[in-house]
């Protein structure tokens, strides 16, 4: 059966944010906000409880990153893109539910 859910932050409203789940919760990394720009904002979901929380913030606004769980508490999001649409080199980690940066991978 289906419910509504609890309403998401309004970082999250203009979509392309990066999912990961880990456990019983979907971790969010940046997205679209309402302006029309990137969010540096990190939300974790937990499915248990229906309610979001802020686990930080990245090393720089981007929306469509590449994500993984690298082992349980420890996430990783590589790349996205900024807010005039050029690709980045960045990388930022979740580990105990701190953010933090990792080292960026080279382009080629």
């Amino acid at each position: 059966t289906w419910s509504a859910a609890t309403t998401i932050p309004s970082s999250l409203v203009g979509g392309r944010s990066s999912p990961v789940v880990d456990g019983g919760s979907t971790y969010l990394f940046g997205a679209w906000g309402p302006s029309g720009v990137p969010s540096s904002n990190v939300w974790k979901y937990t499915h248990s409880t229906d309610a979001f929380t802020s686990v930080g913030s990245l090393q720089q606004a981007k929306s469509d990153a590449a994500t993984a769980v690298i082992s349980p508490g420890n996430l990783i999001a590589v790349g996205g893109v900024d807010g005039a649409g050029t690709s980045l080199n960045s990388c930022d980690r979740v580990v105990g539910g701190v953010v933090s940066a990792c080292a960026n991978y080279p382009y080629t």
